[in-house]
């Protein structure tokens, strides 16, 4: 069950990135919006119910899922950091099974506030901040609350990892990078040549970096054919993905690697509808198992995430909210003697834990 969560959870990143706007480098914490969805989930009855438990679950046992995140929570370290918090309007009457639910497995601080007061928004703000190692600034502002807002969810994670095998910085250049056949930017690229888990087809070239620790690893999958990752991702799945990953050997690679830094900030109502998450957004969504005195639906989902990768490793951040509001492989292939992976037109990134969790994922274009 463990990697059967693992795809559907991974098919659910992958949505997001080819429903997004590509034209531009991105990142996501797939991990926060599932653990902050999971939340919700506990509260949630009903239609509403299993339209998220097909996502989540595929409304197999919830158990499982409650229990998985709260492993996730659990391992908490130096490199590693996730908390959760909920916000509640002051007077709101919530069911006490979804509050000893909440702490039982997302460990999760709750604190009553009065959200049409004006310094709400720097209260959340600061905790966001806090939680985040001072990346992830100014997550909700003017707009996103208002008199009728009731809850907010919280999930922030920070990771800061070195590389297991670090690339030497004399040996960073200025190369060409290709973000599409006719457009050509100068990048700082590292380089290193050492053994690395790495896979080939026709297709895609994959290659894993370990980190320190060896709980964390980042994935790298490049397409062949230069410039057509837009056109190639809509082909890989959550099952194509761990097929691949599963496929690596242990080989003497010759790697090129950006250094990046990418920052994003999602409202992600339109984009989960697209992929099916409707009932939760509607005047019909059912969450009574969070409060019955008053009728929830969600109004937004927002994320802020932030990555840097360079000669050291990766700082990676992301903060997911869910405000709540009354409603209104490839076929045979030879690969070639020496195995170069030279990452100098767009590609996909994701990070996992060792229990195959996307902590972080997106693209550098």
């Amino acid at each position: 069950m463990t990697r059967t969560l693992s795809i559907l959870h991974a098919d659910l990143a992958l949505n997001l990135l080819n429903n997004s706007d590509l034209d531009f480098s991105v990142v996501y914490s797939p991990i926060s919006i599932a653990v902050t969805f999971s939340m919700a989930f506990l509260g949630s009855y009903g239609d509403t119910r299993k339209e998220i438990g097909k996502y989540l679950i595929n409304n197999e046992d919830d158990k499982i899922l409650h229990e998985r995140f709260n492993q996730f929570m659990s391992q908490q370290s130096d490199t590693l950091k996730s908390v959760n918090k909920m916000y509640v309007k002051n007077g709101l009457k919530l069911e006490e099974e979804f509050v000893d639910n909440l702490k039982k497995y997302y460990n999760d601080q709750l604190e009553q506030i009065e959200f049409s007061e004006p310094d709400s928004i720097d209260k959340i703000n600061m905790f966001v901040k806090e939680s985040t190692g001072n990346t992830i600034r100014n997550l909700i502002s003017q707009g996103d609350i208002d008199n009728a807002t009731s809850v907010i969810l919280i999930n922030a994670i920070h990771f800061k990892g070195h590389w297991k095998v670090k690339f030497n910085k004399n040996s960073t250049t200025d190369e060409n990078f290709y973000t599409t056949r006719d457009n050509i930017k100068k990048v700082k690229m590292m380089y290193k040549k050492d053994k690395y888990y790495y896979y080939e087809d026709e297709e895609f070239k994959i290659v894993e970096l370990n980190y320190e620790g060896g709980e964390q690893r980042m994935i790298l999958l490049l397409p062949q054919e230069k410039c057509s990752l837009l056109k190639k991702m809509k082909s890989i799945n959550g099952k194509k993905l761990f097929e691949m990953i599963d496929s690596m050997s242990d080989y003497t690679v010759n790697l090129y690697l950006p250094k990046f830094k990418i920052e994003s900030s999602h409202r992600l109502k339109e984009t989960l509808k697209k992929i099916g998450l409707k009932k939760a957004f509607s005047d019909s969504a059912d969450f009574s198992k969070i409060c019955k005195d008053e009728r929830l639906s969600i109004s937004q989902i927002i994320q802020k995430a932030f990555i840097e990768v360079d000669e050291e490793g990766t700082e990676a951040a992301a903060v997911t909210s869910v405000i709540f509001a009354p409603p209104s492989v490839g076929r045979s292939y030879k690969p070639p003697h020496q195995f170069f992976f030279k990452a100098d037109h767009p590609f996909m990134y994701f990070i996992l834990d060792g229990k195959d969790n996307i902590l972080f994922n997106g693209i550098y274009v």
